[in-house]
């Protein structure tokens, strides 16, 4: 009915029909990945109902484009910038358990 899709609404790894769990491991989070550069958020790691809801006022959620505008790392925040919502600034705990992608070029 849901087409065996590969992942959760929230990005995590869906098991085959075998059991084997496709997890990839080269996803850089916003703590880490290119500033200024277009990325798609890939998966959220935090499946708590208020940090979902956070992102959900945002604008974030797997699929969506973003761009991480500035990261201070003597303050411990990153500046997200989605393509769909207001601009908002994480913390480092908060950023590492959002991973992205390199968005393709339009």
């Amino acid at each position: 009915m849901l087409g065996r899709p590969s992942t959760d609404p929230h990005g995590a790894p869906i098991p085959t029909s075998g059991g084997e769990v496709l997890e990839r491991t080269d996803l850089p989070s916003l703590v880490s990945c290119a500033l200024n550069t277009p990325c798609v958020l890939v998966r959220v790691a935090d499946q708590r109902t208020e940090f979902l809801q956070l992102l959900e006022r945002h604008g974030l959620k797997p699929g969506r484009r973003l761009v991480v505008a500035d990261r201070d790392e003597l303050a411990d925040v990153v500046e997200v910038v989605p393509e769909r919502g207001e601009p908002l600034r994480l913390g480092f705990r908060a950023g590492s358990r959002l991973l992205v992608e390199a968005a393709p070029v339009p």
